[in-house]
């Protein structure tokens, strides 16, 4: 199996373990989004959506982050990071040109109303 279908696999068990999606099967939920790099933690309370089936995109994570998007990602594709969960927070980790290696922890907080 690939490493793209398995984190759509990790990324729907995350939902599905938090009941983040809503009877119209839209998944919008708050969340404490900490991200990790070499040199700094940022923590901050945001908005995020999943989808599964936008255009080329079968797996995203997109946070409604008030971070600088030059310099932090707030967008996480299946197809290109990896995903995994640890004791109920989605964990994502890439590099990123900006800051280089980074862990981005996702703790729900329940969904958007």
């Amino acid at each position: 199996m690939s490493k793209h279908i398995d984190n759509i696999g990790v990324l729907k068990k995350f939902v599905s373990d938090n009941d983040l999606q809503n009877n119209y099967s839209i998944i919008r939920f708050n969340c404490d989004f900490e991200i990790q790099t070499p040199k700094a933690t940022q923590i901050e309370n945001c908005e995020a959506r999943i989808t599964f089936d936008s255009y080329e995109n079968e797996g995203e994570l997109t946070l409604h982050s008030d971070l600088p998007p030059a310099k932090y990602p707030t967008i996480f594709k299946a197809k290109y990071n990896e995903f995994s969960i640890e004791n109920g927070i989605l964990i994502v980790r890439d590099i990123h040109p900006t800051i280089g290696k980074y862990e981005a922890r996702i703790t729900p907080l329940g969904k958007v109303k």
